[in-house]
């Protein structure tokens, strides 16, 4: 997707889900950091860390976040912040879609 500066978009309606896949779409690519849409039906993330900041917006559904072992859940309309090179992973409880903002700090 083109980056679409000076318009409103839906982020529901932004990226679909398919079964059983983690789908990405990237809404902005930069140096210091990205913001993508990520779907999520029934796949469970492997765990990993990035050298970013992140912020995860649950935009649909329920996930569960866990960060250096700790699960976090996470609903529609709310976020998490974390920190840096942490281990972290996603599972989707049901169909969810979420942002991921990941910023160099």
């Amino acid at each position: 997707m083109k980056t679409a500066f000076e318009q409103v978009l839906n982020l529901r309606d932004s990226v679909e889900y398919q079964p059983d896949a983690v789908i990405r779409m990237t809404i902005m690519q930069q140096e210091g950091g990205s913001a993508t849409l990520v779907a999520l039906d029934g796949k469970e993330g492997e765990e990993h860390s990035t050298p970013f900041a992140a912020m995860i917006v649950v935009v649909e559904g329920e996930i569960e976040f866990t960060i250096e072992g700790t699960p976090h859940r996470v609903r529609e309309g709310e976020y998490i912040l974390m920190s840096p090179n942490k281990k972290h992973m996603v599972r989707p409880i049901e169909r969810s879609k979420l942002l991921r903002i990941l910023l160099r700090v």
